[in-house]
């Protein structure tokens, strides 16, 4: 890490207090709408599943969970299409 060139100014500490606060706050989740279309968005990292279900880019639905020892030993294949059947669900 290059040390000397980086200034701590009032600007940069309300941009890091802002996003600060983004990363901290529950999300506005939208009640789902069976006339709108949805999106999912999944993800796995071997370990753990995730999932969110959309309407117009806000979410409605979160989906995590730890994957067991039997499902950590899926295939990479196996654990995408579990999440997305989870996700489902």
């Amino acid at each position: 890490m290059k040390k000397g060139n980086f200034k701590w100014t009032l600007e940069a500490r309300e941009a890091f207090v802002d996003l600060k606060g983004k990363v901290i706050e529950k999300p506005n989740l939208v009640p789902p709408n069976s006339g709108k279309v949805f999106q999912v968005d999944c993800d796995v990292s071997g370990t753990k599943i995730g999932a969110t279900l959309s309407q117009e880019r806000r979410p409605t639905t979160f989906l995590n969970e730890n994957l067991n020892h039997a499902k950590k030993k899926y295939s990479a294949y196996d654990q995408k299409l579990y999440v997305v059947v989870q996700a489902f669900k």
